[in-house]
């Protein structure tokens, strides 16, 4: 007797057939082929059915697992968010100390290193020497809300980034450093990169 491709065969040696028998039992038992000493089982007869789809239990549990998910997730990617406008503004607030120094630097440099107090140097920055009035010195583009008001020190206020509110602010002192002082920064300078 030869064997049929569509046939699954199992081979099942002498010592276990007994063991093999029991477990599966409802196999229906077909003639054996001579070469084998195995039984012959039909795919239909083992009842195995290809199951499409989900049940419903697995899509519940899928949804319970996205919603865990979405309540660790959500709160964490909002405070990034938050903690993102807030390292903004204070950029915005560098920005503005930048450009404070720098109208320190100009007087100094035109005026025999001569240095300003703080309500001078917020004069002279929104002066037509430096960038003309104070709008243009809180000029940090339609993503910020700036403000910079004279008085010691000069206050910088950020209120809102890209449309957001905010409130942090910053101070700028002006003066003149000390050569020695200076001269010991740019000493330090390699040291600490």
């Amino acid at each position: 007797m030869h064997c049929r491709r569509e046939d699954i065969y199992y081979l099942i040696f002498p010592c276990v057939r007994k063991t093999c028998a029991r477990l599966v039992s409802g196999l229906k038992k077909v003639n054996q082929p001579e070469c084998f000493l195995s039984a012959r089982v039909h795919l239909k007869t083992l009842d195995v059915r290809n199951e499409y789809g989900f049940t419903l239990i697995e899509i519940i549990a899928v949804l319970v697992i996205l919603g865990i998910l979405a309540v660790i997730s959500i709160p964490k990617y909002l405070s990034i968010v938050d903690a993102t406008r807030n390292q903004s503004a204070q950029a915005a607030i560098s920005e503005i100390k930048g450009r404070l120094s720098a109208a320190q630097a100009k007087y100094m440099m035109y005026n025999s290193g001569a240095a300003l107090n703080s309500p001078a140097l917020y004069t002279y920055a929104t002066s037509s020497n430096a960038y003309g009035d104070a709008t243009n010195l809180a000029n940090m583009g339609g993503d910020f809300t700036v403000s910079v008001t004279s008085g010691t020190p000069i206050t910088i206020s950020v209120t809102a980034v890209s449309g957001q509110t905010v409130n942090v602010a910053g101070n700028f002192s002006a003066g003149r450093r000390s050569i020695d002082q200076w001269r010991r920064d740019q000493l330090l300078l390699p040291m600490m990169s």
